[in-house]
């Protein structure tokens, strides 16, 4: 079910449960900014999204002041959003540890309070800003990777370092230097004004801070803005010392068993994620690319090795994160959006034997047995025999085989099941 759709049963739900007509206006108001202003943004739903997220959401002071009457509004959007958390419980779009994650982030008012307070006086608070990144752990452990690393020869800080200090530009393809000037607006080092791109009083300070600390804010800030796009990476380099991909445009059948390569080759579809590539990737120096005649290879550089280390943490939590949601999607039969989650699961975070017997159980609770054999004998055939989950898949092969009446092969399962018992 879309958004807008759960946003109508949320309207048809408050005046039923007898909401006076300001409190109903005033959520949907919240909800539905929340969805224009944060969700479309990280591919998120109303009932999948994060403390992340929605950080990025309160972070729009601007908004806050305009449309909600500034931090006196603050608690009001909170009541919002907790009204919408008893909503999706009840009508059983989360459960469980969703509801608990939700309710937490709502009822922490003083959070929210003092991030307000502290942004709108950010202009005259720069230090604390630069204190608080300078204090972060991700932000010290990548500084402390750059020990041995002369950062300023990469691409992207030359070209960042200009454009905080309003240093003519030749020789730079115009589409990355009006992107990245975007994302410097959005990272509030840049600001636009009177037609004119400037930096910030931010911007001018980091420009000053120690290369290496510059390096470190900018990869934090690329991290949190493009998380899946960097997870994606990750989860390919991590396995593979180098990709070898073809300059031919490649056409995907499926997306159950789709290798690295062509994982990569869909991450860097279209010029956008190209940009961010080049940019963010390659001139950042976390990746090497070598082009020959009708293919390209793609590595790991050893500073990418390091960093993407710092990753990996975030990345286990992010993972455990969407497993819950595709759970969340099953129980609460929305086949759809489940099968659109477990595709983007897939493609971001690679084969995975629980997801694959997700999709699974997924088109069984749909009658489509035949598509839940041929994706359990999959998941059966690339997994290692010795997981824990692998007698789930097996279990599940036998029903199939039972609906679809593939007698010899129930036997077959039967016999594998019966080692692992």
């Amino acid at each position: 079910m879309q958004d807008k759709q759960k946003i109508e049963l949320f309207k048809e739900y408050m005046i039923q449960n007898g909401f006076d007509r300001d409190r109903i206006e005033f959520n949907l108001k919240v909800v539905n900014s929340f969805v224009d202003n944060a969700l479309c943004f990280f591919d998120k739903t109303l009932d999948t999204f994060d403390n992340f997220v929605f950080d990025e959401f309160t972070d729009k002071i601007s908004l806050i002041d305009d449309e909600f009457g500034g931090r006196e509004g603050i608690p009001l959007i909170l009541n919002a959003m907790m009204d919408l958390t008893e909503f999706l419980k009840e009508k059983k779009f989360i459960k469980g540890g969703k509801i608990a994650y939700y309710r937490r982030m709502f009822s922490n008012s003083n959070y929210y309070l003092e991030k307000y307070d502290m942004l709108k006086g950010k202009k005259n608070e720069v230090k604390e800003v630069i204190k608080n990144y300078l204090n972060d752990d991700f932000i010290k452990r990548i500084i402390k990777i750059l020990d041995n690393v002369y950062v300023l020869d990469f691409d992207t800080m030359k070209l960042i370092d200009s454009l905080l200090n309003d240093v003519p530009l030749n020789n730079v393809d115009v589409k990355f230097v009006d992107f990245l000037k975007d994302i410097l607006i959005d990272f509030e080092f840049l600001e636009a004004k009177n037609s004119f791109i400037n930096a910030t009083k931010l911007g001018r300070m980091i420009s000053r801070l120690e290369p290496e600390e510059r390096y470190a804010i900018i990869f934090y800030n690329v991290f949190n803005k493009f998380r899946d796009f960097v997870y994606t990476l990750f989860s390919i380099f991590s396995k593979n010392d180098f990709i070898k991909i073809t300059l031919k445009t490649n056409k995907f059948d499926s997306f159950i068993n789709l290798s690295d390569e062509e994982r990569l080759s869909i991450a860097l579809k279209g010029e956008l994620n190209n940009i961010i590539f080049r940019l963010f990737f390659i001139g950042l120096g976390l990746i090497d690319e070598d082009k020959n005649r009708g293919f390209v290879i793609y590595s790991l550089t050893n500073l990418g090795k390091s960093i993407f280390k710092v990753v990996a943490n975030y990345f286990n939590t992010s993972l455990k994160e969407n497993l819950q949601n595709i759970n969340a999607y099953i129980k609460n039969r929305n086949y759809k959006e489940a099968e659109i989650a477990i595709k983007d699961f897939l493609i971001i975070f690679g084969k995975n034997i629980v997801v694959l017997d997700l999709l699974a159980q997924n088109f069984m609770l749909q009658k489509n047995f035949l598509q839940a054999y041929e994706v359990l004998k999959y998941a059966y055939d690339v997994s290692n025999k010795k997981s824990k989950y692998i007698k789930r898949v097996i279990y599940h092969l036998i029903l199939c085989c039972k609906y679809l009446k593939r007698k010899e092969e129930e036997k077959i399962y039967e016999t594998k099941l019966a080692e692992y018992m």
